[in-house]
Parts: structure tokens; sequence; C-alpha cells
């Protein structure tokens, strides 16, 4: 009987401190979630504000072409100097832009894979 309660009693405390480690692990995942997902708002948000400058800046050179601050030549065309210069512009915005795009694609992803393993060690815990 007694070899019975001792058994039952270091069973108890094995699953007790298994309960402890799970419950760490949780709270470990959670902050990592926490954290990804915080990344992913700040990528977001510059992600954003680069789209709204780029959107601005086309805007600014449209109005700037229309009215005539923008030199061209007669044919109508910009010098090759010019068309090269606003190419690697856009180029480096456009890098920039999916430079982002997979970085917040990539933490999402991970948040979502935390928010899983969370529910399972939540489901693990209980």
């Amino acid at each position: 009987m007694n070899n019975s309660l001792q058994e039952e009693n270091a069973a108890r405390e094995l699953l007790e401190r298994r309960l402890s480690e799970l419950r760490a692990e949780l709270e470990r995942l959670q902050a990592e979630n926490s954290s990804f997902w915080s990344r992913s708002e700040r990528l977001e948000t510059e992600k954003i504000n680069l789209e709204r400058e780029n959107k601005k800046i086309k805007a600014e050179l449209m109005d700037a072409e229309m009215s005539g601050k923008v030199p061209t030549y007669s044919n109508g065309t910009r010098s090759e100097a010019e068309v090269r210069m606003l190419q690697q512009e856009l180029a480096e915005k456009t890098k920039v832009k999916r430079k982002f795009s997979g970085k917040i694609s990539t933490i999402t992803d991970e948040c979502i894979f935390f928010r899983k393993s969370k529910s399972y060690v939540t489901r693990k815990v209980k």
C-alpha cells in the first residue's frame, strides 16, 4: 500500500513538473508570438509609408510634367540620362517594396505557426 502511494506521488510530481514546463513553454511562445506580430505591424506600416511616398512622387512628377517644369525635347521625350535616373529610382523603390513584402509574408507565416503551436501546447496543458 505504501509503495502504491509513493508511486502515485512520484507520478503526480512528474505530471506537475511536466505541466510547469509546458506552461513555461506556452509563456515563451506567447512572448515570441507577440514579438513577431509587433515586428510584422512595423514592417507593414513601413510598407504603407513607402507606397504612399511612391504615389506622392508619381503625382508630383505628373504635376511637373503637366506644368512644363520637367524639360522635354522637341519630340516630347526625355533625355536618356533622365530616363535612366527615373528608372533607377523606380527600381530602388520597387526593390524596397519587394523586400518588405517578403518579410511581412514570412513574419505572417511565422505568427500563424506560433499560434498553432500555442493552441497545441494549450491543449496539452489542459
